[in-house]
């Protein structure tokens, strides 16, 4: 699922890497376009890449089209798009309600080793790289937003800190600007203020940390 792979793997790290890179396929010796592996691994170095993409690159190993780097990297980029697109949409599609929150997301239990906070981060990084504020006919920044108190209710500190860090970071730096922020009521401003809070796992007092994940 892809709640999972995003749990440990933080696969849309390398969203961002992938547009950036995309253009600089590897060539062999000779010229000719390197074997498929040699760019998955380009990718792999920037996060996980899912299985769905990984059967998408097998397909794509060499090519006698007249220009095969343009080739292999246009539908390469294509494929990981349209994968990215319908895993997202369909998480989204699926939690009708955040009031209260779903037991379950296609399937899987939002409980144990599930976050909020990072699918709330996955919701950021993909809104920015599809330049999108709506998935599934919802407003993502005030989905996210709607996130912020079910991560801070379950005690979540650290990673989950992190990854709602990297959802309002997402829409911007400038607050007066930034689509998430904006889209949060003065009461929800200072929940996720309180959910960011470091001094919910850092005991200034003796400089120790919480053990807590």
């Amino acid at each position: 699922m892809l709640l999972f792979w995003i749990r440990w793997a933080h696969p849309l790290c390398f969203v961002g890497e992938w547009d950036a890179a995309r253009e600089r396929v590897v060539r062999n010796e000779t010229g000719s376009l390197g074997h498929a592996k040699e760019n998955l691994g380009r990718i792999r170095a920037a996060g996980t890449v899912p299985r769905g993409i990984r059967r998408a690159v097998s397909r794509f190993g060499c090519t006698n089209s007249p220009d095969p780097q343009l080739a292999f990297t246009a539908t390469l980029d294509k494929e990981i798009r349209d994968f990215l697109k319908h895993e997202v949409t369909a998480h989204v599609a699926d939690i009708t309600s955040l009031d209260p929150p779903p037991d379950r997301v296609v399937g899987a239990l939002t409980t144990g080793e599930f976050s909020w906070g990072t699918f709330m981060r996955t919701l950021g990084d993909y809104s920015a790289f599809a330049s999108t504020n709506t998935i599934a006919g919802r407003d993502i920044p005030q989905m996210i937003g709607e996130m912020a108190p079910i991560e801070l209710s379950h005690g979540g500190k650290t990673w989950a800190q992190l990854y709602a860090a990297m959802a309002l970071h997402s829409y911007g730096r400038d607050l007066n600007r930034n689509a998430l922020w904006l889209s949060l009521s003065p009461e929800g401003k200072e929940i996720y203020r309180s959910l960011l809070d470091p001094g919910r796992f850092l005991r200034c007092e003796d400089a120790q940390t919480d053990s807590s994940p």
